[in-house]
C-alpha cells in the first residue's frame, strides 16, 4: 500500500468521489484546501482530504453541512414528548420542531396552551394557571397579608416582580419589596422581622446582645449558634440567653419584648443599612434605656433568669472599656 504522502491526484481524486464530492483542481497535498464540486447541491468548497477522509467531517461545508449539522441537534418526537410531558403537559399533535409552537395539555388542569419545547426544556413553560401565575390580585394579595406583609400597589400579574408593601409587624415600609414567588418559597416578606430559618419545633433560645461602640442592645431568637456568630461580625457580643423547649416559646418571648419596647417609645438604635443580618428593629439605644431595664423586662417576661451569662462583656459594655 502507497504511503498517504505518494498520492497520485488520480487516487486522491477517486477518494474524494467516493466521499461525495469532485475535485476540479490539481492535488496539492492531503492538508491544503482542494476546490471540490459537492455531488449532492453542486456547491464548491475547499476541503482538506485530511479532513473528509482522515476525519470523516464531510467534503461539502456549504448546504450540505449545514443540513448535517441540523440532523445531528434534531431532537426526536419520543425524547421530546418525554421531556415536555415531564414538565406537566401532553402534546396533542405531533412534536413539530424545537423552536415551533406545539398544542398541548396540562396534564394537572387540563387546560390547553401553545407550549414551545426549547422554552418548556430551560424550566419556563409551566402551567400558569397551576403554577399560580395567572393569579387575581384579591388571591395574590391574600397570599402576601399571610405572611405579613400588605401590599401598597396593585399587583403586577407577575410572580417574580418585587410588590411595594408595608410590613405587619414593624409598619417597615418595603419599597422595592418581596416578590411574590419569594413569599411562596417561603422566604418571608420583612427583612426587618424575618427569622431566617427558624424552626418552631425545634430547641431554641432568646439572646440579648450588646454593641460597645454604638452603646446599645439587641434581642432576637435563634435554633442555633449561626446566628449570634453572624451578629457577631458586626461588633455585638452575647449579653445573656434564655433557652426554650421550642422555638414556639422562644418567639411568644421575642414578641412580648417587641410590644414592650414599643409601648414604652422605645425607637431602634441604628439603621436598616447597618445591620448586615438583619434585626435592626429589635434595637434600642443605652441612651434610651438602661440595660438593668432590658434584662428585668425579659426576664419578667420569661418568668425566668437567664441560662446563659457573660458576666465579663457585661462588664465591658457597663464601663465602655475592655
Amino acid at each position: 500500500m502507497k504511503s498517504r504522502s505518494r498520492l497520485t491526484h488520480d487516487e486522491a481524486k477517486a477518494e474524494m468521489i467516493a466521499r461525495g464530492v469532485w475535485p476540479i483542481e490539481p492535488y496539492r497535498g492531503t492538508n491544503k484546501p482542494w476546490r471540490s464540486v459537492c455531488m449532492t447541491c453542486g456547491e464548491v468548497s475547499s476541503p482538506r482530504r485530511s479532513s473528509v477522509i482522515n476525519m470523516g467531517q464531510g467534503g461539502c461545508d456549504k448546504e450540505c453541512k449545514g443540513k448535517r449539522v441540523s440532523a445531528s441537534k434534531r431532537t426526536s418526537h419520543a425524547i421530546a414528548t418525554d421531556v415536555i410531558r415531564g414538565w406537566g403537559w401532553e402534546p396533542q399533535e405531533p412534536y413539530p420542531g424545537a423552536g415551533k409552537q406545539w398544542a398541548c395539555e396540562c396534564i394537572t388542569c387540563g387546560v390547553a396552551a401553545l407550549k414551545t419545547y426549547y422554552v418548556v426544556k430551560n424550566g419556563l413553560g409551566r402551567c400558569t394557571s397551576c403554577s399560580g401565575r395567572a393569579l387575581s390580585h384579591e388571591e395574590a394579595r391574600r397570599r402576601m397579608v399571610e405572611a405579613g406583609v400588605e401590599p401598597l400597589a396593585p399587583y403586577s400579574g407577575s410572580r417574580r416582580r418585587a410588590w411595594k408593601s408595608r410590613c405587619r409587624e414593624c409598619r417597615s415600609i418595603l419599597d422595592p419589596g418581596p416578590s411574590l414567588a419569594n413569599i411562596e418559597r417561603g422566604q418571608g416578606g420583612c427583612g426587618n422581622c424575618a427569622t431566617y430559618g427558624f424552626n418552631p419545633t425545634a430547641p431554641a433560645y432568646v439572646y440579648l446582645l450588646g454593641h460597645k461602640s454604638l452603646r446599645a442592645l439587641k434581642w432576637g431568637i435563634a435554633n442555633s449558634e449561626r446566628r449570634i456568630i453572624n451578629h457577631g461580625y458586626g461588633g455585638w457580643a452575647v449579653l445573656a440567653r434564655w433557652n426554650s423547649a421550642t422555638g414556639t416559646e422562644a418567639h411568644a418571648v421575642e414578641r412580648q419584648i417587641k410590644q414592650w419596647a414599643k409601648d414604652t417609645g422605645l425607637r431602634p438604635a441604628v439603621a436598616a443599612s447597618d445591620m448586615r443580618y438583619h434585626g435592626y428593629s429589635e434595637t434600642v439605644s443605652l441612651a434610651q434605656v438602661s440595660l438593668d431595664t432590658v434584662w428585668c423586662q425579659i426576664v419578667k417576661i420569661a418568668e425566668r433568669e437567664p441560662d446563659v451569662v457573660q458576666p465579663a462583656v457585661i462588664k465591658s459594655l457597663q464601663s465602655g472599656s475592655r
